[in-house]
């Protein structure tokens, strides 16, 4: 913390709130996303620095926590991100759905999926001899070791696989055709080097052929809904699921909760569970469900594109072309974390395969050397973004960054880059996340909190030491 060298502290009754984060409430967990911060805490901070009324910035959005709590404290808002998922996302969680045209989808798709979903899960119970649905089966490289089944008799039961069942063989011989689907060549990006190493070169690789033959089906189904609104909606569930659909879920009862796409990067454990895509896709669903009634009802009214908030899919270093000089009340960001964290382009890029979307990876403020960006890259685009953000500040008006880097260099680029652009360091308040992540519990030399920095744009002119 000796870094933080405060400008002038900000006066008596100022401070910056101290506020304890709360775990995520429902219209935040439609979506997996990164580093996401607590709705809470941002919404205490647009409160204490902007009026009702305000136009509130965030540069780097993510999944739109800043843009959400924006709209629901009275303000409007604009959400930047070079991410094509971060902005589906943060759209579907502000513009909702018409709820039963959603519900009413979903259980299209559903029923149009019944008899494939029998021919791929279906499994007879060994205790009882009912037809049950396989919620998992667990393997060991490619060799099946038991199935997990939901029985409506017996309920959740464990039992052995089935001597030469096709559907067991990873490859998929004997499967249905998979049809129409999103597939590239793998992107060997530095979170892509475990599939490497495998011997990956496609993303349709990182499915087994019966959970691609599913998830392919429910992509098909999601394009045919005409509701533009709830479009997005499915695909957004369908998206949140996806992980959960391909072989990067270890089998494993240990801390971190329920199977999940955990760590943040690409990996193939050797002892895994393929999934049931149908299940998790209706988990999703209800999810999303929750979260865009979540938003709705606490939304005074519906909330308007163009009006009460903009979404803009690109590069803040550009913010000029997107908001006037001056016009920003409050700005409230967390940026890329540098050095080696979170390589958010490259861990979306399955989301972004399956919804339709390509990001523009050069654009990308990171340090990640297998993209030949270097720390000096990630410091010079990170300045350009603040930079643009100063000057979309109004004079007096402050912006409020928050920041986690076990890298003393990496900070001291955040830091230089906010005073480069002009920016006043006026408190630094230390930020606890509600409950720690993977990393946080497996590695002592994780940050265990994040800390939110507040600057100020001062209300007269005058030279930087840059």
């Amino acid at each position: 913390m000796d870094d933080l060298e405060l400008s002038r502290p900000l006066a008596p009754g100022d401070e910056p709130p101290r506020v304890r984060a709360a775990t995520f409430p429902p219209r935040y967990r439609i979506h997996k996303y990164w580093g996401k911060k607590p709705g809470n805490v941002v919404a205490a901070y647009i409160e204490r620095f902007s009026e009702p009324g305000a136009l509130v910035l965030d540069l780097f959005a993510g999944s739109g926590v800043v843009l959400a709590e924006s709209l629901l404290t009275g303000r409007r808002g604009v959400a930047i991100d070079l991410n094509p998922i971060a902005g589906l996302i943060t759209r579907v969680t502000v513009e909702g759905a018409d709820p039963a045209v959603f519900a009413a989808e979903a259980s299209r798709i559903q029923e149009a999926g019944r008899d494939l979903r029998r021919a791929l899960f279906g499994e007879r119970c060994d205790r009882c001899g009912v037809d049950a649905d396989i919620v998992s089966t667990a393997f060991e490289g490619e060799r099946a070791l038991r199935i997990t089944l939901d029985c409506a008799r017996c309920g959740t039961t464990v039992q052995a696989p089935r001597a030469g069942d096709p559907r067991l063989d990873p490859g998929g011989s004997g499967l249905p055709a998979v049809g129409d689907h999103p597939d590239e060549a793998l992107y060997v990006g530095w979170e892509m080097r475990k599939l490497a190493r495998r011997g990956l070169t496609r993303w349709s690789e990182l499915f087994t052929r019966r959970n691609l033959v599913a998830v392919a089906f429910l992509r098909r189904a999601i394009e045919g809904v005409s509701d533009a609104k709830v479009r997005r909606a499915l695909l957004v569930s369908f998206s949140a699921h996806l992980a959960q659909s391909t072989r990067m879920i270890g089998d494993s009862t240990s801390r971190g909760g329920g199977p999940s796409w955990k760590l943040n990067c690409y990996w193939l454990p050797t002892t895994w569970l393929e999934l049931n895509p149908f299940r998790y896709f209706e988990n999703r669903i209800k999810r999303t469900a929750q979260g865009l009634a979540d938003m709705a009802t606490r939304l005074p009214r519906p909330a308007r594109d163009g009006d009460d908030y903009r979404i803009v899919t690109g590069s803040s270093e550009r913010l000029g072309d997107v908001v006037a000089a001056g016009s920003v009340g409050y700005v409230f960001t967390d940026p890329p974390y540098g050095g080696e964290g979170i390589q958010y382009g490259e861990l979306s890029m399955l989301w972004n395969l399956w919804c339709g979307e390509a990001m523009t990876m050069e654009r990308e403020v990171a340090f990640n050397p297998v993209q030949k960006k270097t720390e000096t890259d990630y410091a010079r685009r990170l300045t350009e973004c603040m930079a643009a953000a100063h000057t979309a500040l109004s004079a007096g008006g402050f912006a409020t960054v928050t920041f986690a880097n076990k890298d003393r260099g990496v900070w001291r680029a955040l830091l230089q880059a906010c005073k480069t652009a002009g920016l006043e360091l006026r408190a630094a308040v230390p930020m606890t996340p509600s409950a720690p992540n993977l990393t946080n519990i497996l590695s002592d030399a994780a940050p265990k909190a994040d800390v939110i920095l507040t600057f100020q744009k001062p209300r007269s002119k005058r030279s930087i030491d840059r």
